[in-house]
């Protein structure tokens, strides 16, 4: 049981389960309703395989800035050797790439893609982390652009995206540039040290907080607003007013009672909106 612990906790749980929601949404949103798909099965279990890769392989290579910024991970920690990570990591890569091109050519370019990303995000070489700006392109374009809508055309089998692919794909870019901004916010002693360009680095943490609320208030006032001007055909506009509404108002009233100098506060923060992600 503490073997699978510490595998659960090196996979980082709220990206795995955020990617499952995420392509199973829109699995959903591209047949309408729901029947058995063994591409499906496949394209799921690849991802979450990808997922593990690019978490696991940031994990590799900041061993040392996670003994600074989050100690508690299993390879600081201690709980999970370098050699049994490596395993995980590259098996997980080669598995992904194998069940994707057994699906499809599509599905394998897709998830090669997200993974090419993944990797120079964290290679030393490239290392787009080490700027604020490449490090939110990097996400910006895996979750916004490539998950949503590569996803959602190798299920629908075209590329005539509906409004309300458009909408979702608006709102996790918006939401994407956040999550860069937000996660190293509670990390700049281990990124100062490291010579990491972050915006809370750059321009201070409260400035960095701000600037992730505003652009979270933008994105969920599009959510909101969108089916007031357009004609969403998969559900209930007035449902997905209210609901981005509401949600919006849980985000602010969260970022409100967090004072992004406080470490513990911050962290809290980060994965509670993870959860309303």
């Amino acid at each position: 049981m503490r073997a699978l612990k510490t595998l659960w906790e090196f996979t980082r749980p709220h990206t795995i389960i955020v990617s499952a929601v995420s392509v199973t949404a829109l699995y959903l949103m591209a047949i309408r309703e729901w029947e058995f798909s063994f591409l499906f099965i496949l394209s799921l279990v690849a991802a979450l395989l990808c997922n593990v890769f690019i978490t696991g392989y940031n994990q590799l290579v900041d061993i040392d800035l996670d003994r600074i910024n989050k100690p508690e991970l299993p390879l600081p920690a201690g709980n999970l050797s370098v050699t049994s990570a490596r395993i995980i990591v590259f098996g997980s890569l080669i598995a992904s790439l194998l069940i994707s091109a057994y699906a499809s050519l599509f599905l394998l370019g897709l998830v090669a893609t997200i993974a090419a990303l993944g990797f120079i995000y964290s290679w030393k070489r490239v290392y787009l982390k080490r700027r604020h700006q490449t490090a939110a392109f990097a996400i910006v374009i895996v979750r916004g652009v490539l998950i949503n809508l590569g996803f959602y055309a190798l299920y629908s089998g075209g590329y005539d995206f509906p409004i309300e692919i458009w909408t979702l794909t608006v709102f996790v870019i918006l939401f994407s540039a956040g999550i860069a901004w937000f996660k190293d916010i509670p990390d700049i002693e281990g990124d100062a040290q490291e010579a990491i360009g972050s915006l809370a680095i750059e321009k201070g943490a409260g400035k960095a907080f701000s600037a992730g609320v505003w652009l979270l208030g933008l994105a969920y006032s599009s959510a909101a607003l969108a089916p007031l001007f357009f004609d969403f055909q998969m559900g209930s506009g007035s449902i997905i007013t209210i609901g981005h509404a509401i949600l919006g108002i849980a985000f602010l009233s969260l970022a409100s009672k967090t004072n992004p100098l406080e470490k513990k506060q911050m962290k809290r923060f980060y994965l509670s909106f993870w959860v309303l992600f």
